[in-house]
């Protein structure tokens, strides 16, 4: 696999037209993500690499990180499943907040965390291009959805957040739904498989109500029973927004489903 990868960092660097590199599943590993760091900052080309289930560990992910920093082209990054933890996402948000040009990066399922989460959140509010992250199944809790909250809320710019599958309940519902509130720019939040309930479903309808801007909310698997699910519908119907409401697999009963 480091022979064909190095072949593929060669024509990054070569070909002044090569855009758009997909090496998902190759089992690339460290001594791949070495290579192709060394080629993002030399290619003048590149703007979407996808890297997502190759175990590159933490080294590779600190070695694209400051790739992505310097590269002055790169728009989206696929670093999902890769094992990449705390420190590798701290130097991947500093080099998003030193990027003009980084719009999009999926890092989920690489075991961040809360505690690591801090760094990559200051670089999500600091960014002046970045629209999309998707941070799904890195054990956020509540703490980690507040501080993310907090930088979505500070962002002129984010537009899509993806936090599945993370232990949020409802203190983080509503952290998240403050941050929707806040945010002049936001329009799509996945919570699929948390746990933010009624409460948290409530905070989050009232927020919705208040944006000019966001669109869709997916709360899929999140214990919301008739009371929460009356406020979202409620809010289907007197947002000017909102397009798309998922909520299904959660037990919100006959008068609920009626008023939605």
């Amino acid at each position: 696999p480091v022979e064909g990868v190095r072949r593929i960092a060669d024509a990054m660097i070569g070909c002044c037209s090569m855009e758009h590199v997909d090496l998902s599943k190759c089992g690339i590993r460290e001594d791949g993500a070495d290579l192709l760091s060394q080629a993002l900052r030399v290619s003048r080309s590149m703007k979407i690499l996808i890297l997502d289930g190759n175990k590159v560990g933490p080294l590779g992910g600190e070695k694209l990180a400051d790739a992505i920093g310097e590269s002055g082209t790169m728009r989206r990054l696929g670093l999902a499943f890769n094992d990449i933890g705390p420190d590798a996402a701290g130097k991947l948000g500093d080099a998003i907040q030193r990027s003009a040009t980084m719009q999009e990066v999926d890092v989920q399922g690489n075991g961040i965390g809360a505690d690591g989460l801090d760094r990559f959140v200051e670089g999500i509010a600091s960014s002046t291009s970045m629209t999309a992250v998707n941070l799904g199944d890195n054990s956020l809790g509540d703490q980690g959805a507040s501080k993310i909250g907090a930088a979505v809320a500070r962002s002129s710019t984010m537009q899509d957040l993806d936090l599945q599958l993370n232990q949020i309940g409802v203190e983080g519902g509503r952290d998240l739904a403050a941050a929707i509130a806040a945010s002049p720019s936001m329009k799509r939040l996945a919570l699929i498989a948390n746990c933010v309930g009624d409460d948290g479903a409530a905070a989050l309808a009232a927020a919705i109500l208040e944006s000019n801007t966001f669109e869709v909310l997916d709360v899929q698997y999140n214990e919301i029973k008739r009371v929460g699910a009356e406020k979202l519908a409620e809010t289907v119907a007197a947002s000017q927004s909102l397009l798309t409401l998922d909520i299904g697999s959660n037990s919100i009963g006959g008068a609920a489903m009626r008023k939605l």
